[in-house]
């Protein structure tokens, strides 16, 4: 039997024919979310269905099926609504700070397309395991929220269980665009960007999961089909090692997978405070200042109270190429990282420091020194990052930590095995349903 979305499992998007970027690069195919059932985000070890999109900086609807389904309410917001109304449909809610007030257990909050200006929003009611609270665009990246404040966060999560699904996030002084301090919560399908951080002495990044608000004592959230690029400001020395892409601190249960990381000051995806026991698969991080992937952990005197050591993270079937200032892969050398991480079939090509670095015991198998073999590849993340015939990446991959799916909503493996980066090869074009 399908799982509902009131019954608090993952949601499960559809999205129809992007449109073609404006500037006439990149595809114009036609994508659809397929439906994954019997995922338990307790346990956190089955992906979502993951965000649409075939390539590049593209948009397209996504349904979310919510309506036909009674057992909680489903709420309304829109650029010409109130935030005095009901929240239907019909009278619909101006600002998703207001909704994050009202929505409870099991709720939906459907955002229509728009620019929402606002300050830092936050949400402090959470969902439960059989219930959460998801906040969605209905138009994939098209409601767009625009911080416009000196708060230090467009969305910050102070509670759990909780999916933020399909926004387009930008900001000139926030430092971080979404901000999680809560257990089990999702961000899903986001396109965070374009946030160079003016206070120089602030960390940052795109996606933030900071456990050290709760005494390093977080756990499980789902970070997956996000795009997040131009976090930071290049030449501004302090950035280079402070502001990243993706941002993991939690002791256990993290899942980053089939995000596209590119073009941000630091690293592209960053594990380190208390950071550990997570999964990072199926990436692409291209372009970033620093590494594609860092896995570290902090010092006590620099905020590991607990002394956690980065030990045993699956890093698997991820693309991390031409970027700055690092390797491809690499782990910290301060002593807090440990001997049982994994590292397989991961593809690296043209960093500046080399291939995959380790400083403990943990050594790489499988992994693919050569070209990926994108259909288009652009540093500034105009291209399109599927894969050619004959890519070294396609049945290159394993199933150790893959998702289900890809980001474009196809199943996993399409071929003898699991290809490495965020696409499946050989995917047939699905018919478009809304």
């Amino acid at each position: 039997m399908d799982l509902t979305d009131q019954q608090g499992e993952v949601l499960q998007p559809h999205s129809p024919q992007p449109a073609r970027r404006p500037d006439g690069k990149g595809c114009s195919r036609r994508q659809e979310r397929e439906r994954l059932n019997g995922v338990l985000w307790m346990l956190m070890v089955a992906i979502s269905a993951l965000a649409s999109g075939a390539c590049g900086r593209m948009n397209g609807p996504l349904n979310t099926g919510i309506d036909s389904k009674p057992l909680y309410p489903a709420y309304h917001v829109a650029p010409a609504g109130s935030d005095t109304a009901d929240g239907s449909r019909q009278h619909p809610w101006a600002t998703l700070q207001h909704a994050a007030t009202v929505a409870g257990p099991g709720d939906t909050v459907h955002v229509a397309p728009g620019t929402y200006l606002s300050g830092e929003i936050v949400f402090r009611t959470s969902g439960t395991p059989e219930a959460r609270t998801r906040f969605v665009s209905d138009a994939k990246w098209q409601a767009k929220i625009r911080h416009n404040s000196s708060s230090h966060a467009c969305l910050t999560l102070l509670a759990n269980y909780i999916d933020l699904i399909g926004f387009d996030l930008s900001s000139p002084l926030a430092y971080r665009g979404i901000w999680n301090v809560g257990n089990n919560n999702g961000i899903l399908d986001n396109h965070i960007h374009d946030m160079p951080n003016p206070d120089v002495g602030r960390t940052g990044a795109g996606i933030v999961d900071d456990a050290g608000e709760a005494g390093y004592l977080l756990h499980d959230a789902l970070i997956s089909g996000n795009v997040v690029h131009d976090i930071g400001a290049f030449g501004v020395t302090p950035q280079s090692g402070r502001v990243h892409g993706i941002y993991l601190s939690f002791p256990s249960g993290e899942v980053c997978t089939n995000n596209i990381v590119y073009h941000n000051v630091g690293w592209g995806i960053h594990g380190y405070h208390a950071f550990s026991h997570a999964t990072i698969t199926n990436n692409l991080s291209f372009n970033n200042g620093r590494a594609g992937i860092l896995i570290a952990a902090a010092s006590p005197s620099d905020g590991n109270p607990n002394r956690v050591k980065a030990d045993q993270c699956v890093v698997t079937n991820n693309i991390c190429l031409y970027n700055q200032g690092g390797a491809g892969i690499e782990e910290g050398g301060n002593g807090y990282v440990g001997n049982g991480n994994t590292y397989a079939n991961n593809l690296v090509y043209g960093n500046a420091r080399g291939g995959i670095s380790t400083t403990g015991g943990s050594r790489a198998q499988g992994t693919v020194n050569a070209d990926p073999g994108l259909v288009d590849y652009q540093a500034d993340g105009t291209g399109d990052y599927h894969l050619v015939p004959g890519s070294p990446c396609i049945d290159a991959g394993t199933t150790l930590g893959a998702p289900a799916a890809d980001l474009d909503g196809n199943q996993r493996p399409m071929g003898p095995g699991n290809d490495i980066g965020p696409y499946e090869y050989g995917a047939s074009t699905p018919s478009v349903g809304w």
